[in-house]
């Protein structure tokens, strides 16, 4: 019966494929193999991109046939090592018709093409109200063999109407469209529906109209996403080399997921400008390095193309990184904090999507500490900055589970003096006590409160209690920087990192960064599995999405990310042509 489930094991095949596939398995194909096999141009093979929708929340492409992908996978390792790499792939393609009387090797393999597309074509594809919002799906699957693709579609919906399903039939257009019909008055989310688009695609949709849309799209191509300048811009300067390519239409995605209650946080889509000429866009162009996948982005948006040209361009890592720990978990470090925040402020506007995403943190702040991010830190930090967060102490750890942070700034000038002096006076507003200690021979601040705890005990009755001092945070001058920490300890480990270790040494760092842009504005970076328990703990959601995500989760080491500058060849296998790109984005994985 050709229910939700099904429909979805179809649709999901282009997760399990881009994600599994193109991450799980690729750990094998990444550490010695021949990638250049996979090096097709991206920029003609997106061929179903005619079938989507130009306001499209999303479209995501992969552009490798998955037979290829394996056979690289064996040719790229040792002869012992093969048998795992087939094993590992057949067990994929067995999981993606699991629920199904379908064999991948009989019915899919034969006539499963190069380019398998994934497109959220509305959030809302048919605009009736009664129904609440239905957003559309669509999945494109180029056919190398156009008449065994049709008996696929033949004996899959044959299946559906001897156990009860009432299938129906419809010529659109010269185009066979089949589907589950349903009562007009049922959930209108329930018509799946399939059709074979002359002799390269086969679509699947979660509702016949969907379908209808797409052959609409093929016949006028404004309509399409081909036809959105946003698309062919992003295209233009991706480059020709990588597996796979998605574009998303920012203020119709989030508009797509912020109907979901409580997920987003986002204002609701009515009060926000969705049309595709003014929507801010993102281009992903996928690409393998041998370490991991490697990501390029490029940002259209109508006042971000010159975004960073007056932040200040680096040439690698910042000297304030010397002070975070190897141990740090999370890192983000570069220079001119001040400069950063008025070009994002200026660069995505508090209207839109990404703007209200940024300007969460600093309201949350504001709200739960009356503390003025841009004013009180961000405006006098012009010089370096790096911000840590590592693994407590055990003894830390005890009183107040988590991760320990790190905040070093390069002051420059008076204004970084008076910036402090206004930090300190604002704790004292919250009720701080601010007052030098000695750290050894070392002056430093702290931000302390007096509390109570119950003393342990084995004697019955009231509970004895003893005052102690809560740090909030601790902070000192070493050189030319201020570093500021959430304890002693802590302030103590980024004191001593130069000399005991430090996470610009540390090879996994060095690692992560190593594809990105040698000239650049900053880093991002962060060691998953150091700081996988402490994410899961604060994101619930995160434990559903790894485990959905196994395959790449278990081999995930790090994800960094670094904006170009530039001036510098990047160094990278996926580069702009030409224009501004957001963002590169490295996913590190491992055995």
């Amino acid at each position: 019966m050709m229910n939700r489930k099904l429909f979805f094991t179809l649709l999901g095949a282009v997760a399990l494929v881009l994600c599994l596939l193109g991450a799980g398995g690729f750990y094998e194909i990444l550490a010695t193999g021949p990638v250049a096999l996979l090096r097709e141009p991206v920029e003609t093979r997106v061929e179903a991109a005619m079938f989507v929708p130009r306001q499209a929340p999303l479209m995501t492409s992969l552009l490798v046939n998955v037979n290829k992908l394996e056979d690289v996978g064996r040719l790229a390792v040792t002869p012992k090592l093969r048998f795992q790499v087939r094993e590992e792939f057949d067990k994929i393609k067995k999981g993606v018709l699991a629920n199904t009387d379908f064999n991948y090797h009989k019915d899919i393999e034969p006539w499963l093409g190069d380019e398998i597309t994934f497109a959220v074509t509305s959030s809302d594809f048919d605009r009736e109200q009664g129904n609440g919002r239905q957003a559309g799906y669509l999945l494109a699957v180029e056919t190398k063999s156009p008449q065994r693709s049709r008996d696929f579609l033949e004996v899959l919906w044959a299946q559906n109407a001897s156990n009860g399903v009432e299938v129906a039939v419809e010529n659109y257009q010269g185009v066979k469209l089949i589907y589950r019909q349903t009562p007009s008055s049922a959930d209108s989310g329930g018509n799946w529906a399939s059709a074979v688009v002359g002799d390269r695609f086969v679509l699947f949709a979660n509702h016949p109209k969907v379908l209808r849309d797409a052959i609409n799209n093929v016949q006028a191509q404004n309509l399409s996403l081909k036809g959105n300048p946003a698309y062919q811009e992003a295209v233009a300067n991706m480059a020709s080399t990588g597996i796979g390519l998605s574009f998303i239409n920012v203020e119709q995605f989030t508009a797509w997921i912020s109907d979901r209650p409580g997920e987003t946080g986002l204002k609701p889509p009515s009060e926000r400008v969705l049309t595709a000429e003014t929507s801010p866009s993102l281009g992903i162009a996928l690409g393998l390095n041998r370490q991991g996948l490697l990501a390029h982005t490029i940002w259209n948006g109508n006042t971000a193309t010159e975004w960073a040209t007056n932040l200040p361009r680096l040439l690698g890592p910042v000297q304030a990184l010397q002070y975070l720990p190897e141990q740090t978990a999370f890192a983000i470090a570069g220079a001119d904090l001040n400069q950063l925040w008025l070009a994002l402020e200026e660069g995505f506007p508090e209207s839109g999507a990404v703007g209200q995403i940024l300007r969460q943190p600093v309201a949350m702040v504001r709200s739960r500490w009356g503390l003025d991010l841009p004013e009180a830190i961000f405006n006098w930090v012009q010089g370096e900055y790096a911000i840590g967060l590592l693994p407590k102490s055990s003894v830390e750890n005890l009183d107040n589970p988590g991760l320990a942070w790190i905040f070093v700034a390069q002051k420059s000038g008076d204004s970084a003096v008076k910036g402090i002096e206004q930090l300190d006076a604002i704790a004292q507003e919250q009720g701080f006590s601010v007052g030098p200690v000695s750290w050894g021979n070392r002056p430093i601040s702290t931000w302390t409160k007096l509390t109570t705890k119950p003393v342990p005990t084995k004697a019955k009755g009231n509970t004895p209690l003893q005052i102690a001092a809560d740090v909030r945070a601790v902070h000192t001058e070493i050189g030319a920087y201020e570093i500021f920490a959430s304890s002693l300890e802590t302030l103590t480990a980024a004191i001593n990192a130069p000399t005991t270790g430090s996470i610009v040494n540390n090879p996994d760092f060095q690692s992560a960064i190593a594809p990105l842009p040698q000239s650049n504005y900053g880093y991002f970076y962060l060691d998953w599995l150091a700081s996988e328990e402490s994410l899961t703990r604060r994101f619930p959601v995160l434990r559903l999405v790894t485990l959905a995500g196994k395959p790449l989760f278990q081999r995930l080491q790090s994800i960094s990310l670094s904006s170009p500058a530039p001036g510098i060849d990047p160094g990278i296998e996926l580069q702009p042509v030409k224009g501004s790109p957001l963002a590169d984005l490295f996913i590190r994985l491992g055995s």
